[in-house]
């Protein structure tokens, strides 16, 4: 195994560079194992180079991710107690209601064609949020 310390995360084993990069300990828990390995499929350290800047790149904004995810936002300091309104009931209409209250606004001169079609449209919508929401 050479590890060549000019190429981040890369080292070669039996002429094949290999990607390797240890999972940060804050996001264990999401990975099967502490550390990624993977073979770059190349015998050229400047693809290797390439690959494993864009797989660390690739890397870095999964972990960004996951961490903003668990409100490990570093934004959080300058928001208000009252911004994280989740947990209070919307305000906003039940999509039926809304259903009701566009057909009520713009179809008036419409045919009844376009009543069914709204009505096609927010039932797809319904089964697809029923669908995420499992």
């Amino acid at each position: 195994m050479w590890k060549d310390n000019s190429v981040p995360y890369v080292y070669l084993k039996r002429n094949i560079y290999y990607f390797s990069r240890r999972v940060p300990k804050d996001l264990k828990r999401y990975y099967k194992q502490s550390k990624i390995t993977l073979s770059l499929r190349t015998k050229s350290l400047k693809v290797a180079k390439a690959k494993s800047a864009s797989l660390a790149t690739r890397l870095d904004d999964d972990w960004l991710t996951l961490r903003w995810r668990n409100n490990d936002n570093p934004l959080k300091r300058y928001m208000s107690e009252n911004s994280n309104s989740s947990h209070e009931p919307s305000s906003a209409p039940l999509i039926s209601k809304a259903k009701d209250i566009y057909v009520t606004a713009k179809g008036n001169s419409r045919p009844l064609t376009f009543a069914q079609a709204v009505d096609r449209a927010i039932s797809n919508l319904e089964r697809r949020m029923k669908r995420i929401s499992m």
